[in-house]
């Protein structure tokens, strides 16, 4: 697999190296954490050999990128796929000089205090936003659906007191810079 990966990288088909990391969420994830950190520093050597950004799932295993920090603030970004983490978190990973961008989704609907707080108070330049679905669902709902990225926004842009227009340009601009796009379309 990860010569597919390889191949994909020195042909430029890809822009970013991931969704990769740690998950401890179970028991019988945990137990696999040797394997996970195996794949995860070939991935980690991909994403330096050919200068791609690297996007971060982390579950129960936020301690564990730490360990990692010089390797990553070599990389042109890391993006943290659904933030676990609190906001000292986020302003050590930026002081360790990672070039961080922090995603958040519905567990800012969900009233998650810690993204609540890194969203309100990160700098806007180091936010994303985005659904995982059909992954992080509310309470009463059975999957997430792409289209509930409008709710992601509005609920952001309350929080940040900003407009929609100029919360949604800034996040562009952030998407723009995080996997050195230089011109992107979108069919929405």
């Amino acid at each position: 697999m990860l010569s597919l990966l390889e191949s994909l990288c020195l042909s430029r088909k890809i822009i970013a190296i991931g969704e990769c990391g740690f998950d401890f969420f179970t028991p019988d994830y945990k137990a696999s954490a040797r394997e996970q950190e195996i794949v995860f520093n070939e991935e980690l050597s991909l994403a330096k050999k050919y200068n791609l950004p690297l996007v971060l799932h982390l579950r129960k295993s936020i301690e564990k990128i730490f360990t990692y920090s010089k390797e990553l603030k070599k990389l042109p970004a890391v993006v943290f796929h659904s933030f676990p983490g609190t906001l000292r978190e986020a302003e050590s990973l930026k002081n360790h000089g990672v070039n961080a961008y922090f995603s958040f989704g519905k567990p800012i609907l969900n009233g998650k205090k810690s993204a609540i707080d890194c969203l309100k108070n990160l700098p806007l330049e180091n936010i994303l936003l985005e659904t995982d679905a059909p992954y992080q669902t509310l309470k009463g709902e059975s999957e997430t659906f792409p289209q509930d990225i409008k709710r992601v926004y509005e609920k952001a842009c309350q929080l940040r007191n900003m407009s929609l227009e100029e919360f949604s340009e800034a996040l562009y601009r952030n998407f723009l810079a995080a996997y050195s796009v230089r011109t992107f379309t979108a069919s929405l």
